[in-house]
This record gives structure tokens, sequence and C-alpha cells, in this order.
């Protein structure tokens, strides 16, 4: 069975494309040297997996942690094995398989696991679903199994732990298969979760229950009053916690608190407190107040949205739903023209973390979560593979570069959880958060970065991606193609690209054309051809405009090896916000390829910054420097006062002192 009959193209494995791209390759060791090792380090130290060993009789002691907390080691082991899928990693083999045994031990006979119940509440389940996260941390739970199954690791351990998956995801079914709407997910991710099983099980009864959980959505009656109701019972059973802690003598080695330090800042957009409450009451923070196919906007938690339009994508292309794909095309269009910050980072207000008015695009208190950008990056490819329309690729390349490499430091060990566009300096990289959802999601889109690269059909190839691989598609009659791509993105945009075929047959190469270049060729075996690419100028709010790219097909009968060379100009692009964005009046942002440039006070010690101007008659020269950071094209500009002025890659700053920074600049 094709699970993707209504796409129009289908995506390779991610073990079957080998990174081999310079700058991807330093991410690379990174993730799967450093990151992912210390990330489990920092679990450990903030007793995560002692959360299990006491709940699994392996050690004495006390749970601790938000009642999500699950969900980062079970995000963690996601990465883990996205990562095992490309590479083998003993020591992270043998991580891996000691969270295997402590979830099995953890895990009740039915298939329920939830530490927070079981060790505080045992005889209490799926009582507060708004609130609590019982279904979120089983669908990382499925999701990390389901990733597992894809690597080489032994058929015992990979048996185990789908057999853990199937357990909770029975239980699931069980249980929730004809609830009422009031029993739907307050954090979405188990539907995700649902139709991945389903693809590599073929049981429709995963697939049923996905698609349950989403059709109840926006159906609860009075749902502000039970929003109400649930957060006074979270509220109590804290206070229960916490004196069951104190009659026990026990130390609080960890805050329970329903937010985390990582929504806060220096500066929040005005009435936050009242327009939170209003979010949180009429059902919109929780994507509660309307039926799915009857969304026109994006709208409340930015995260929570963008795994429900993930979901919806991907039953769409279980079921072909007009209405569900309509639903999410018309909601990711509104995002792109009003919601949608220059990085592609989406989420303007810090307590709702999500999403404010149309072209409320404030710099200085936008929130843009890197797990907001990562769930935006999943619904972009899934519309991908749908409909084959470039603007989709473009905004996951934009995303990738952006709002997403952003969250992650050099070193793999610092982290920005919100991401401003404007800094007086008392943001920072941190060690860990209290909430460490971001460090992990980063880690398992990097190590699967492969799959988002091509995809194709019975005789067809798309290339989204240009980052340097090698892989084997197979196309109808048994042709196999061989691709080789070398690519000089982000900074340079000259790419050359291998084909081989196992036969001289026609068939289609479909190569994206970005829409942050002008005047690309392309020459296959000496032989140019001329593209025409208008440059389409938008007003959207963040002068984003991925609508411009394109897809360019190349029909022919392929020889046995073709070499091909891109060539896609890269200059300094000059941006102008939505005159509706009101504090970016008089300000320009700048860009190079796919690079968001920003100006960091390390560059700029004696100017103003974030409240510099620039001279654009006195022109912007980029220049390579090995010296600043890890080696980068900087863009050298001169001040209103003709001071000199250096802007480095968005994605690259807080990497060293603590500094200030601004993207949009005074012109």
């Amino acid at each position: 069975m094709n699970f993707l009959k209504f796409s129009k193209s289908k995506p390779l494995k991610i073990k079957s494309v080998k990174i081999t791209d310079t700058f991807w390759r330093k991410r690379f060791e990174i993730n799967n040297s450093t990151a992912i090792f210390y990330q489990w380090e920092q679990l450990e130290k903030t007793h995560n997996q002692d959360n299990f060993r006491v709940l699994a009789g392996l050690k004495d002691g006390y749970r601790f942690g938000f009642f999500y907390c699950d969900s980062d080691l079970h995000k963690w082991a996601d990465a883990a094995s996205r990562i095992l899928i490309t590479e083998e990693n003993n020591n992270l083999s043998k991580i891996i398989r000691e969270y295997i045994n402590l979830i099995q031990s953890a895990q009740e006979k039915d298939g329920y696991l939830f530490t927070y119940n079981q060790f505080h509440f045992p005889k209490r389940r799926w009582a507060n679903l708004q609130i609590e996260h019982e279904l979120y941390c089983l669908g990382h739970l499925i999701e990390a199994a389901v990733s597992y199954i894809e690597t080489n690791e032994p058929e015992k351990y990979k048996k185990e732990f789908l057999e853990i998956a199937l357990k909770a995801a029975n239980l699931l079914v069980t249980d929730f298969r004809d609830a009422s709407p009031k029993f739907t997910p307050g954090h979405q991710e188990i539907e995700i979760a649902l139709i991945r099983l389903y693809r590599i099980t073929q049981k429709k009864k995963y697939l049923d229950l996905a698609t349950h959980f989403l059709n109840q959505r926006g159906r609860t009656n009075f749902f502000g009053l039970r929003i109400i109701s649930q957060a006074r019972d979270q509220k109590k059973r804290t206070k229960h916690i916490l004196k069951d802690m104190q009659e026990k003598k026990i130390r609080n080695e960890w805050k329970m608190s329903f937010f985390g330090g990582e929504t806060k800042h220096q500066k929040e957009a005005p009435f936050l407190g009242l327009r939170s409450f209003f979010q949180f009451f009429t059902g919109r923070y929780h994507q509660q107040n309307a039926p799915i196919k009857k969304m026109k906007r994006p709208f409340g938690h930015a995260v929570r949205w963008g795994y429900l339009v993930t979901a919806m994508a991907l039953l769409y292309q279980e079921t072909g739903d007009e209405e569900l794909l309509q639903a999410v095309q018309r909601t990711w269009e509104h995002l792109v023209q009003k919601q949608m910050f220059i990085t592609g980072g989406i989420g303007a207000l810090g307590s709702v973390e999500g999403f404010g008015r149309d072209y409320e695009l404030y710099s200085d208190y936008s929130y843009c979560e890197t797990c907001a950008a990562i769930a935006n990056i999943l619904l972009n490819w899934e519309l991908a593979l749908i409909t084959n329309e470039a603007k989709y690729s473009d905004l996951l390349e934009w995303q990738v570069y952006n709002a997403l490499s952003v969250g992650i430091g050099l070193n793999g060990t610092s982290y920005l959880y919100r991401n401003l566009l404007e800094s007086s300096g008392n943001l920072s990289r941190e060690a860990w958060f209290a909430t460490p959802c971001c460090p992990s999601n980063v880690s398992r889109i990097w190590a699967s970065i492969g799959q988002y690269i091509y995809s194709h059909s019975s005789n067809e190839i798309w290339i989204h991606q240009f980052i340097g691989n090698s892989t084997k598609i197979s196309l109808e009659n048994d042709l196999s193609v061989k691709i080789k791509i070398h690519s000089e993105l982000p900074y340079n945009g000259k790419i050359r690209l291998e084909v081989v075929s196992s036969e001289s047959k026609e068939f289609t190469i479909n190569f994206r054309i970005p829409s942050w270049t002008q005047n690309p060729t392309i020459v296959i075996n000496d032989k140019v051809h001329s593209i025409h690419h208008p440059k389409e100028i938008q007003h959207t709010g963040s002068n984003i405009s991925p609508n411009s790219a394109q897809f360019y097909p190349i029909s022919q009968d392929w020889s046995k090896k073709s070499v091909i060379e891109l060539e896609f100009p890269i200059k300094v692009n000059i941006h102008h916000a939505h005159p509706k964005v009101k504090n970016n009046r008089n300000k320009i942002a700048l860009s190079r390829g796919p690079l968001v440039y920003c100006f960091e006070s390390n560059d700029n010690p004696d100017r103003q910054i974030p409240n510099e101007s620039i001279d654009l008659t006195k022109g912007i020269v980029p220049e390579f420097d090995e010296n600043i950071l890890d080696g980068v094209f900087k863009l050298k500009a001169k001040s209103k006062a003709n001071e000199a002025l250096i802007a480095i890659p968005y994605y690259l700053w807080a990497n060293r002192t603590p500094s200030s920074m601004q993207i949009w600049i005074t012109k």
C-alpha cells in the first residue's frame, strides 16, 4: 500500500541519503558527538531518568519535575534514534538501550506510562488532558519507537521498543476511540505519532484514532469553564505534591510551576495578561475554538498549532480529504503574509508562546520559540510532498538556516528557547532550561536533514534542497538513478550535481529555483538552459516571498552520466516590512542567499546596537572573515554617522560574550 497516495511525490528514507555537505557536516559532528550526549547528561542532572528508575523500583527516591517532563526524555530518544539511522555510534547505542530497558520497566501492563500520575496520583488517568500532557508524552514515546525501527540496531531492541509503543497506542485506542470532544489532547503530538505508527504497521485503528482526535477539536461546549476547572485542578495537584514533599522532608530539587522561565523576558506585549486570559478562555490557545476544517488563520500556542496542521496534512495524505488540505493551505498563506517574522520564526506573544494580531511582529518582544519553527518545518515538508509546489520547500530552507539553527550554539551545549529579533543585552544562550523541549527537537531535525532534500514519483525527481549528499533513487521499470550534490551554500550559490542513470531513459528532474536569487543558470553537459525567474516583490509582514520560488523541470533522455552545474547568484537583499508592521517603518533588514543577517554589539562595540541606523548610499560589501565564529561572510556597511557597521548571519548571534543585537535597522 502506498501511504502517500494523495501526495504528488514521496520522500526518501533518511538512511538512503548520505550527507557530505561542508556546512552541514559540521552540524552533524556537533550533533552526533557532543549535543546528543550533553542533552542526556542534562536530563540526568534534572532527574528525568531517575523519575523512571524510581517508578520502576530500580532506585529509591522521589519523582521531580513538571508534569510533562517525560516528553523531554522521549524526544531525546527520537533524536538519538535518527542519528543512529545514518551513523553507527556504540556509545549512543548503549545509552538508548538503557533508555528502552528503563521505560519498559516503568510501563504498566496495559501500556500506560506517565510518571507524574503513576508516582503522585496512581489511580488517576486522562483527567486533565487540556493542561497536563499525558497524550503529548506518549506521542513522543511512539515517535521515538517509530524512528528507532529504521536504525541498524539489533532486532531484539527494535522489537522491544516497538512493543512498548504498541501497548501504549492500543491502550489509547481502547480508552479514546469513542470519547467525547472533551477528551481531545491539550497539546497536539499524539496525532502525528499515531499516523506514523499506522504507516509502519498498517493497522487502521491508529489512523482512525488520529482522525478522531483531530475531528473532535473545537467541539467542546463551554470550553472556557472547562479550562478554568482544569487549571484549578492542576494548581490543587501541585499544592498536594509540595505538601507531600514537606511532610516527607524531601528537598525540592526541581521547581514545580505551570510556566517555566523560558517564557519571560525584559519586555512583553501590552496587556499580555488580559490577552492571555482571552486566548485560554476562548479555546484559541489550545486550537479548541473551532473545528479544524473551519480554520482561517493560525491562532494560539504556535507549537501546538504547527503540530496540529502537520497532522492534518499527514491525514490528508491518507484520505484525500480536500477540506483538510484547504484549511491547512489557507492558514499557511495567512501565516506567511501576516504573522511570520523575517527569520521565518512564528509566535509574537510570550505567555501564550504563540500568535498575536495580524502584523504584530515586534522585534523586541518576539517569541519565535525554536520548537515553533520546527513544527512549521514539519508542515512545510508535508505540503511540499502533497503539492510539489516550490514555495513550501523554499520556506523550509529559510527556516532551517535561520529560525531553527539559531536555537543551538556552535558548541552544541548552549541554546536559545525564544528567539528575539532585537535584544538590548538581556537575552543570552543557556546551558539548559526548566522546559528543555527545544534542544532535542533541534537535534532530531538536524539528524534527519537528509529526508528534506529529495522526493520522487514513478518518473520524476524533485530536488528541494541543495545540500551536499549522495543517494540512489528508484524510479519505474527498475530504473536506478544515482545523484551526488556538491554545494557551496549557504555562502556561495555554486552547486554541482552528478546524475548517473542505470539506463539511458527519459525522466524528469525538477530543480528548485530559490526565491532569494535572480538570473540563475543551469548547465547540463555544457548545454545552457535559460531560466525565466522573475523576482516577485510581495509586501508580506516579514517581506519573505517563498511564493516566488519555482521548480524548473528538465525532461530528457539522460545519458549514463550527466554533470549539472547550477549558479544561483547571491547578493545582498534589502527587505522592507509591510506598512502595517508599525515598529519596522523606516527600517530595513538584510539577507544574503538564504541567510538573514543581524548587527551584534560584539562586532560593533562602539555603535548604538540595538538602536543603530544605516546609510544605504554607502553600499554593503560582503567579505569572508575566517576569524569570526566558524568563518563567515560578514556584511560591511556604514552608519548614518559614517562609522563602520558589521553584520553577521543571524543564526550565529549570542555565540560569544553577552551582547545586544538587532535585525531591523533604521535607514
